[in-house]
């Protein structure tokens, strides 16, 4: 399992550096609008991955170690066939409803970035399901060499834009990451297990199978989505897309703290279903919460990292972000309250308590945005960042009430 780790945290490693570095790449180069709406076009492609691992990569996780080997892989093959005979369709609508309404209005940047989205979405939630298929096998080494291939590609195009000097560099690093995206994930579905023969076939019985428990998975994604995403709607709403890029600007020299977090849950998850599985339940438990403690802990060592060298970060930046220091204080508070909601909710979907996940997290989201809505037009983004937080202590409070209440029903 170290090994498992060390692959993992390697490749989330190298994620974070990779978004890092995009990131650095648009606030020094990009209009500061156009970075902002990159942080719009990342926050949906955040909500569609979302989409896609509750429908096919979560349920996958915990689906598949319940069938025969042989069934397994041509099951991972259906569910992800079956997925894209939905999703595909609707984006090619999506673009030629924008082609038409092209011949109508004028585009407006929004417009361009909605078109972007609607082609790369599919290879980007490609890239996701395979990342998430080798975790459940077990295999973090072939993700991490599969995100050298994305990253290498990523970088490549992104600075051929930025060397042609192509204008419009937020749309071209959307798109590159859809680029990318494609080439990893294909080359690495064909050297897969995965079962191609007869996977069509079962595609729609594996996605009804999938969408019993995914439903209500699908509802909670949501609602998280909306609860630590909504942040960048309600900001370009009420106050341009400007305020998001200080946001996001701020936010990014915390994003380890996220990729780490994530990298942890994709490598624990499979393992809580294993133990589940063979009535290891006391041990899953104790697992997510060693998790809890080491997570807390490296947040802490890193908030501390980052405010001692503030100064030689801020050379990065340019003259426009001059003031975000305050709210990269804010976000070290939000990622800590955000550790204790994955933890409990990672633990809950172990146990496939997808239902009781999604009716808590419709009770905070309604909380974070409305109340978002209000304080945002008083107290800016500090304020918003700290209803986002007392949202996630919130929804972790909840969450562990439901798993005490049923805990002696799920473990013994």
């Amino acid at each position: 399992m170290k090994k498992d780790v060390i692959w993992g945290l390697l490749d989330q490693v190298l994620q974070s550096v990779m978004n890092l570095a995009v990131g650095i790449f648009l606030i020094r180069f990009a209009a500061k609008e156009e970075y902002g709406l990159y942080g719009v076009g990342f926050a949906t492609l955040l909500l569609l991955v979302g989409f896609s691992n509750a429908i096919v990569s979560t349920q996958m996780t915990v689906i598949a170690p319940t069938k025969e080997d042989q069934e397994q892989e041509i099951f991972c093959a259906s569910l992800i066939i079956g997925f894209f005979k939905l999703f595909i369709p609707l984006s090619t609508l999506i673009c030629l409803g924008l082609m038409a309404l092209s011949r109508v209005y004028e585009f407006s940047y929004y417009i361009d970035l909605v078109y972007i989205l609607a082609l790369v979405s599919p290879s980007v939630i490609f890239l996701e399901i395979m990342r998430r298929y080798f975790y459940l096998k077990l295999k973090p080494k072939s993700v991490f060499l599969m995100g050298l291939v994305y990253v290498s590609f990523y970088l490549t195009v992104l600075l051929w834009a930025f060397f042609t000097k192509q204008t419009s560099l937020h749309l071209y690093a959307l798109s590159a990451n859809g680029f990318a995206a494609l080439i990893a994930a294909s080359l690495f579905f064909f050297f897969s297990d995965m079962k191609i023969k007869g996977a069509y076939k079962m595609s729609s019985d594996s996605l009804k199978e999938s969408w019993k428990d995914g439903r209500w998975a699908l509802g909670g994604v949501l609602v998280t989505w909306g609860q630590n995403q909504g942040y960048v709607y309600v900001l370009a709403l009420i106050q341009g897309s400007v305020m998001v890029a200080e946001a996001n600007a701020a936010r990014l020299f915390l994003a380890p703290i996220n990729v780490l977090s994530t990298s942890f849950t994709k490598v624990i998850m499979p393992r809580l279903v294993k133990l589940k599985i063979n009535n290891q339940r006391q041990q899953a438990v104790r697992m997510a919460r060693k998790i809890l403690f080491i997570m807390l802990s490296i947040i802490i060592l890193y908030s501390f990292a980052i405010i001692l060298t503030k100064d030689f970060i801020f050379k990065f930046l340019s003259k426009e972000y001059v003031y975000i220091e305050i709210l990269i204080y804010f976000w070290s508070v939000f990622f800590m309250c955000q550790a204790f909601r994955i933890n409990n909710s990672i633990l809950l979907q172990a146990f496939r308590m997808f239902k009781d996940i999604t009716l808590c997290n419709l009770v905070t989201v309604v909380l974070v945005l409305v109340g978002g809505l209000w304080v945002v037009q008083y107290y800016s983004i500090q304020g918003l960042i700290t209803v986002m937080s007392i949202g996630e202590l919130l929804l972790a409070t909840m969450l562990w009430f439901i798993f005490n209440k049923k805990k002696d029903n799920i473990i013994n």
